[in-house]
């Protein structure tokens, strides 16, 4: 039923979502403690060392998108793009406003999850190529 798997989605991009969010937060996190990274970049490589495995996962399992695969991963980009600059932009000024700086990692991790979400759901993994 196509209400089922729409409710279902959530829940789905909620797990993928912890699996990434777990790795790419250890990956952040060893990057900065102990290879030396400065915030943004430890960021940055977390982010685009888990961003392959998402499209995948959120692709097939959470959205079962059966569209064309290099249009949605275009968008996927798109959105994940949108979502990793207003993550970014949250964590920069959460440390300029003195946030430490592992704080403010988590913090941006709630809004880029939100636009994560929505912008696969109806964007990247939509309708409009079915």
């Amino acid at each position: 039923m196509p209400g089922d798997w729409a409710k279902n989605s959530a829940l789905r991009f909620l797990i993928v979502g912890l699996g990434n969010t777990a790795a790419g937060l250890t990956l952040i996190f060893t990057f900065k403690h102990a290879l030396g990274f400065d915030d943004i970049h430890a960021n940055l490589l977390g982010y685009a060392i888990v961003l392959p495995v998402a499209f995948l996962l959120n692709r097939r399992w959470t959205f079962n998108h059966e569209g064309e695969g290099s249009t949605a991963f275009v968008r996927y980009l798109l959105t994940l793009g949108t979502a990793y600059a207003m993550n970014l932009g949250a964590v920069v000024a959460l440390i300029k406003l003195s946030t430490p700086g592992d704080l403010a990692q988590v913090f941006g991790i709630a809004i880029y999850a939100a636009v994560g979400f929505f912008g696969s759901r109806y964007f990247a993994f939509g309708t409009h190529d079915r």
